[in-house]
Formats: C-alpha cells, structure tokens, sequence
C-alpha cells in the first residue's frame, strides 16, 4: 500500500518531479559504450539508475528518425507531436545506451513509426495539445472512422518496410519482430482501459492487466536482440519475474508523464469516467488532488525500482549465464531511459493555457470537460467510495440501476410467463477460449495488406474482419474434433475443456453469426461467402476421406485440397474487399492468396515434423499421430523406395489400429521419410512457392505503382531456413 504523502508537489514541479537528493544505485557492471546524460538534461529526473546514451549512434539518431517521420507526412500521414527523439536523445539511445551500434541503427528507423502509430490506436493523434480553444472530438463519426483507418493503412505499410528492411539486415531479428508484431497487435485489440476503470479496478488490478493484455516480453526480446544472443526457454522463465517489474516501471512512468495529455485527450473526446492512467485511478480511489495522486505513484515507482535492482542483484549472485548477466547488466537502464526521455520529450508537454488542461490542486470534479458535456463525474468518488465498503468491490448496489427483465420474478407458473430471449454468452465459451489462445495473426495482417490496394470503407473493413476470425475460429475448432487432436497452440482444444457436443455446437453457431454480418454488406458478398463456405467444406472433407480409408492422394490431389480448405479463408477476404474497395477496383490477387494458401499449409506440414516449438505447441509430430497425409509423407509414399514405402504403409497401418504412433514408431517414419529425400524436396518445394509469391506480388506492385510492404513483411518473417535434423540423423 502506498501512503499519500502530506505535502503534494509544487506547481512548479508538475512537468518534472523534483529531483531525487539520494545518490545513484551502484551500477550492475561498468559501461562500456555509454556516457551519462549531461545534467542539463536531468531536471525532473527521479530514477535511481544513472541515465546514459548510447554515444555511438548519437550523431546519427536525428537523421535516422527524421526519415521515418519523412515516410510517414509523404504517404499522406499528419503532423503529429513529438515522436522518437528528445533533447537526451533518442528513445533508443537513452533506454539501450548500452546496444551494440549495428543493432541499434536498425531499431532507430522503426523508433517514430511506433508513436505514431500508439497515437493512432488511442486516438490522440487528432487531438491537438496546443491549442487554446477546446474542440470536441466525435470518434463515432464515418469521417473520423474511415480517417483513422486511412492512416493505419500508413503505419501498417511503413512498420511492414521496416520489418522486412530489418530481416534482410539481420538474421537474428526474426524472434524481435515476432514479439513486436504481437505487441502492436495486441495494442489495437486491447480491452479499453476506461471499461475496466468502470468496474473500479484497483492500480494493481489496473497494472496487472496491462502486464496480462500487453505483455512483457517485448523486453524479453528487444535486450538479447540488442546485444546478439538468445535466450533458452528455462531462462525466460527466470527472468520473467524480473521483466514484469521493468513492464511495471515502464507503464508507471508514462502514465507519470503523459497525465496531462492523457486528460486533455479524455476530456476532448467528451469520454465518459476517467483515462486509462494510473494518476486517475488513484485521484478516483483516494479523493486526491492530481499532485497528491502523483507524488503516491512516484512513491510507487521508487518502491518497484528498489525490487527490481534488488532482484538483478540476487540474480547476479547465482551466478548466472553469460547470456543472462547481460541482460541483468542492462534490463534496468530501459525503464531508467523511459524516465529521461519523459521528462525531455516535447510529446509529453501541452500548453498550460489549453481550456482543458488539468490543474495540479483538482480534484476529479474539478477537472476541465467539454463545454455542455454530457459527461459528467459527480458519481465516480461516491460510487467508488459506497462499492469499496464491502467485499463485492465494483457491483453497483444501487437498486434503480438494475431493469426490470434482468431482476429475478417469483412466478409460480413460469410455463404460462413470458421471457427475453437467452442470450448467446454459453454458446460463445469456446469460441471465445480459442479466439484467446496466442496467434501470429496472420489473417488480420493479410487483411490489412489488401486494404493498402483496396481502401475498403472502414464499417466493411470491420465486418470483413470479423467474419474471416470467425470462420477461422470455427474451423480450429472442428479441425482439433475430426483430427482427435488434444491440443491447440499449447493448451487443450476446445473439446477437451468443453466437452465435444457443446464445441460442435459453437463451431457451428459461429456460422450463423457469419451469415448475419455478412448480410450488411451486399447481395455479392453472400454469393462469395457461400460459395468459398463450400470450397472450405469440401476441401476439408477430402482430407479427412484420405485419412479415414488410408488412401494416399497425388501431389496435385493434395494442392487442389489446399486451395479449398486452406486457401479459402484467403481468397474470401480477398473477394469480400475486392466487391466493397474505393480503389483498384479490377485488381485481382486471388492468385496470389491462393498461391499463398499452398505455401502457408505446406510450410505448416513442413513445420510439424521439424521444428520443435511448432511440436511442441500442437504436440509432438501431431501429423502422424492423426493420420493426416502431408506433402513430406505423400511424396515418400508415391517416391519412396519400396523398402520406405513398405515400412511407411506398415506404420500407417499400424496408426489406423493403435490410434497413435508410439515414439520409437514415430522416430522410424521420420528416418524413412528422411531416407527418401521427401523432406529435401518438400523444403525445394516451399522455395518455389516463396519464388512464386515474389513474382505475383511484383506483378500486382507493379499494376498499382506501389510496394505492399505488409505482405512482404509476413512472407520475411515466415521465411524458413533449412533445418540441421541431428535428431533424426541420430
């Protein structure tokens, strides 16, 4: 628990909290590429880690991050406030002083693009803190929608370059970008924050669900990146708990800085309750002013800082890998720059004289709003004061606040009452337990890069949106039913935790939700749905006819089954956006999505039987377990020598009966397959496919006069490399 202190800090320590009298911590180890920020620099600074820069890539940053922000106005982006660059230095400079200097020339382009693109996801890229008059923003208008869908289109497009500039650069990049591409998708799908302030969470609760919906392990990433090494699965769960500090120092430090725009960006919305912020959680929990809110958090940050260089310190001790005392040695000068750079960056500050900027004495009701607001929050402190008397903390008790049809009837006829129809909440469970397991998203960044041809209105782009993660989800579920497969990205599949019938029944459900969103589209987009619908069916069934008689289809069998069940998905997304696009409208990338399709699901074949996170997540080599012909076993079968084919058909037949393949039994197929070269040929096979991909790709960029940076950053990023299988060989 964190004490209010007894006098709230002076006005004029409002942009930058007094600097702390109490010298440096002792540094984990001494620097070596780094010089300390000039204290010039320093005033407002509150951490207890020296803050330094990276003096190696110093003279290049301005340039670097100028290009990006170059990109971004001449692809028709606005200005925005500040973005990756301070008087300190740049937010790479100053969080990683201590990064090797190619890998931090890397990260400096994609620096700017990341603020912009945080400005875009909580609208404050249209708010203007400068201003002396006040303007109300109407989110729900189709002229703010399709703007702000415009300028993602932008930022998609740009951070996709910079992805795929990143991965021919450096081939240790790929785990970064995975991590960072969940980041972003994670940012733009986050529950909003002001709903949970609703439900009266506390700072930790409210910490703690950023730490769950965000995540920390960008960090776990971003450092061994940094300094070129990786990290072993036993010690990323080490080091997890020291990252959920570093994650919790960082979101306390912007929440520090950005209060004041987060309130004008709240108030210019005319949003309901407070900012997601934890300056206004505690101002709501406690009826304090915005000072005394402000000196609690600094209170906090201070106690969490002590914890984590105490934990670095315990670690250290041990003593640890060479890989891990790097990251030890540096993971706190991260949250230590973010504080440097929030006490420089002109992105932080707002003009006092801005109608809605909050004063540093004010309460809640006492903070700026709109003119005529329809807003107001002379509840929030009496709700929040009245709900946290008991243990059902966030329930509002108030009796009028409840309708009539969701409080309880005693009828002693219910046969003879009438009733709301049941709503949709039982159903949607398993749905909704899929929809949560991690993804690489690879549909939705599809979708995206066919709205950078396209432009589809933002309202269809939302529909089309929903109905390709719907079908998706329903698809994993029926998948993990007719291939009897346990487990699902890790976890159980939806019919080991719901039960079969229950599952089926949500699968299907799905389907019709689907054919309700589908309907405000247009009479075309139905014919597609159910046309590409069928397809889906009829692909998917095929396979399961192979599997079930143990018949072996052909190569071209097994693609045309493909391009119906995997490659469906892909070419209605396509088709759905291409009958509702303002532009290039006779573009047609069905081909390319196609083509695609084949790559995805052979390189997912491939993936099973070879790369160990892959069997790990869906259980070890799943493929041979459920019978399923991939392209590696077709080919040994239809390829093979008899001795291989023989033995292969053996263990096939083997499988049928038993359910399963025993390990040792499994260990034997691969070295057939092995044996036979299907395993060579299928990685030539993908390569064609990449080929193939590139060629179509640069057909369509040429047709429209422009790269589709996002499709290029997927296929970068799913680029695989050629395996050295020492176990198999073994």
């Amino acid at each position: 628990m964190f004490n209010k202190p007894s006098d709230a800090i002076s006005e004029d320590a409002y942009r930058g909290l007094e600097p702390s009298s109490s010298p440096f911590f002792p540094p984990l180890s001494p620097y070596k590429s780094s010089s300390p920020i000039p204290d010039e620099f320093l005033k407002g600074y509150y951490s207890r880690i020296e803050p330094r820069f990276n003096s190696m890539i110093h003279a290049e940053e301005s340039a670097a991050i100028r290009a990006s922000e170059t990109e971004w106005i001449a692809r028709g982006g606005c200005t925005f406030r500040g973005g990756a660059f301070s008087p300190a230095g740049s937010i790479i400079s100053i969080t990683l002083p201590e990064c090797i200097h190619k890998k931090a020339s890397v990260l400096l382009v994609s620096s700017s693009s990341a603020f912009i693109e945080d400005d875009i996801i909580d609208g404050e890229l249209f708010v203007n803190f400068h201003e002396s008059s006040t303007k109300f923003i109407d989110e729900d208008s189709p002229e703010y929608k399709a703007q702000r869908s415009f300028y993602r289109v932008i930022i998609d497009q740009i951070r996709a370059r910079q992805y795929v500039d990143l991965l021919n650069q450096d081939g240790d990049g790929n785990a970064y970008v995975q991590s960072l591409e969940d980041w972003h998708n994670r940012s733009w799908e986050v529950l909003d924050l002001e709903s949970q302030n609703k439900q009266n969470k506390s700072l930790e609760e409210y910490l703690d669900s950023r730490l769950a919906t965000l995540g920390s392990n960008l960090y776990l990433m971003l450092v061994p990146f940094c300094f070129g090494f990786q990290l072993t699965p036993q010690e990323y769960e080490l080091l997890e708990p020291l990252n959920s500090l570093v994650y919790k120092l960082c979101n306390i430090t912007n929440d520090l800085e950005s209060a004041v725009c987060d309130w004008i960006a709240h108030a210019s919305y005319d949003k309901p309750d407070i900012p997601g912020n934890c300056v206004y959680i505690i101002m709501r929990d406690r009826d304090v002013s915005l000072g005394e809110a402000r000196d609690i958090l600094l209170e906090m940050f201070r106690v969490v800082e002590l914890e984590a260089y105490e934990l670095c310190q315990k670690l250290l001790e041990s003593p640890p890998s060479a890989n891990v005392k790097v990251y030890l040695e540096n993971i706190l000068l991260v949250p230590a720059g973010v504080v440097a750079f929030g006490i420089n960056s002109s992105r932080y500050k707002a003009n006092p004289e801005h109608p809605l900027y909050p004063p540093l004495q004010a309460k809640l009701k006492g903070l700026p709003r709109v003119a005529n607001t329809k807003h107001a929050l002379n509840s929030v402190i009496e709700l929040y004061s009245e709900t946290s008397k008991d243990s059902t903390r966030g329930v509002n008790r108030d009796i009028s606040a409840w309708s009539v049809a969701a409080m309880p009837q005693k009828n002693p006829k219910p046969w003879l009452s009438e009733y709301p129809q049941l709503t949709e909440q039982v159903v949607m469970e398993p749905c909704e337990y899929i929809a949560s397991m991690p993804s690489k998203k690879v549909r939705k960044a599809m979708i995206r890069a066919l709205d950078s041809w396209y432009l589809v209105p933002h309202d269809s782009m939302e529909i089309i949106t929903n109905i390709i993660d719907l079908l998706h989800t329903s698809s994993l579920i029926i998948d993990d039913i007719e291939n009897n497969s346990p487990l699902r990205r890790g976890r159980p599949a939806a019919h080991m935790a719901f039960g079969m019938p229950q599952s089926v029944n949500a699968a299907n459900y799905l389907f019709v939700k689907c054919l309700e969103e589908v309907q405000k589209l247009s009479p075309a987009a139905i014919h597609v749905y159910t046309e590409e619908l069928r397809n889906l069916h009829i692909g998917q069934g095929t396979d399961l006819h192979w599997t079930f008689h143990g018949s072996c289809p052909s190569e071209a069998e097994y693609i045309r089954m493909i391009d119906g069940k995997t490659g469906g998905l892909f070419r209605m997304a396509c088709r759905l956006m291409k009958a509702d696009a303002t532009k290039n409208h006779n573009l047609d990338a069905n081909r390319l999505f196609t083509v695609m399709g084949r790559f995805f699901q052979i390189r997912d074949d491939y993936q099973n039987l070879t790369f160990a996170t892959y069997s790990t997540a869906k259980g070890e080599l799943s493929d041979l377990d459920e019978g399923k012909y991939s392209f590696m076993l077709i080919r040994a079968l239809n390829n093979g020598s008899n001795t291989f084919d023989s033995k292969l058909k053996n263990l096939l037949q083997l499988r049928s009966r038993q359910g399963y393949l025993t390990p040792e039994q499994k260990i034997l197929a691969m070295r057939c397959m092995t044996r036979s070269k299907s395993m060579e040929y299928t990685f030539t096979v993908i390569k064609e496919l990449e080929a193939e991909v590139e060629r179509i790709l640069e057909s369509l960029e040429s047709s429209v006069g422009e790269h589709n940076w996002t499709i290029r950053a997927i296929m970068a990023r799913l680029r695989t490399a050629d395996p050295k299988m020492a176990y198999i060989s073994q």
